[in-house]
Parts: C-alpha cells; structure tokens; sequence
C-alpha cells in the first residue's frame, strides 16, 4: 500500500503544486508550507503517543519533502525555462525518495 501512495499520490501532489504561479511568491509560499509542515511534524512526533501519530508525522514529513522539492523545481524553472520538462520528471521521480529510504531501513531491521 506504501508503494502505490509514494509511486502515484507523490507525483500526482508535486504536479499539483507546480501547476501554481512560477512567481517568486510561488516559491516562498511552498517554503513556508514546507517548514510549516516539517515544525508540525516534529511537534506531533514529540507531544503525541502512539501509532497513528507517528504515521501522521511521517506523513506531513513526507508532505513537505513533495513541497521542497516542487519549490526546487518551481525556482529552476523561472531560471531555465527551457528544462521544464526535464526538471517535472526529475521532480516527479525525486517524490519517490524517501519509499526508498523507508524500504531499506525494512530491510537492514530484518
């Protein structure tokens, strides 16, 4: 179930995001989501208990990845407008990276 999340809800949220304005207040705005995000990730993490807290601050890590990542992206392209489709792909496939991180985490606990 992890698999198909980060292999098409990922991509499917960073090109949502960079469907918005390229503006510099594009860009700033999915900073600020960013570390809104990972502050509140970190707060859950360390004032709420149990399982599905733990997941919900993952889960809102992982949200701000797809936003730095989509910032990133939305930043190169107001300065190389001609790889706009070259940086959604490597933007699209940089949402994917911490499934890999999580799975070889799995694999190394065994």
């Amino acid at each position: 179930m992890s698999f198909v999340i980060a292999f098409i809800a990922g991509p499917a949220a960073f090109f949502v995001l960079a469907r918005q304005s390229r503006g510099r207040v594009a860009v700033w705005s999915l900073g600020l989501m960013a570390a809104g995000l990972t502050i509140s990730a970190l707060v859950l993490f360390e004032c709420a208990a149990g399982q599905g807290a733990q997941i919900a601050a993952l889960v809102m890590l992982w949200l701000a990845w797809i936003a730095a990542v989509t910032m990133v992206v939305q930043a190169l392209r107001r300065r190389l407008p001609h790889m706009a489709r070259v940086l959604n792909a490597l933007g699209a496939m940089a949402t994917t990276l911490p499934w890999f991180g999580f799975y070889f985490a799995t694999m190394v606990a065994l």
